[in-house]
């Protein structure tokens, strides 16, 4: 295992997902953003101490697949919420907000 590359991982994915928090401020998205910075940052964490565990039990591997199916839950109501990534082209998403705006312009 590649502790270095895992740990630059973890630390590339947190401040992606901070970055994309900050973008969102004053939208509909920020409180699923909110909650998705939270649950990722506990992963994380858990994610570094079991790095920092010489030989982790798998008692405590489940915490940490419990903490990603927290994250993948947060996913889950992005994509429901028809979020779409703030780095992403518009013409690459349409959305149920994007048919309602479309509807009232005509």
């Amino acid at each position: 295992m590649d502790r270095e590359k895992i740990l630059k991982e973890l630390n590339d994915t947190d401040r992606r997902i901070a970055k994309i928090g900050d973008s969102v401020t004053d939208t509909p998205e920020e409180e699923l953003w909110d909650e998705l910075q939270k649950t990722t940052a506990a992963f994380s964490t858990e994610a570094r101490r079991l790095l920092s565990v010489e030989n982790p039990t798998t008692l405590l591997s489940r915490d940490l697949f419990r903490r990603h199916e927290e994250s993948l839950r947060v996913v889950a109501k992005l994509a429901a919420a028809g979020h779409r990534c703030p780095y992403r082209d518009p013409a690459d998403s349409f959305t149920p907000s994007d048919a309602a705006a479309a509807q009232e312009t005509q």
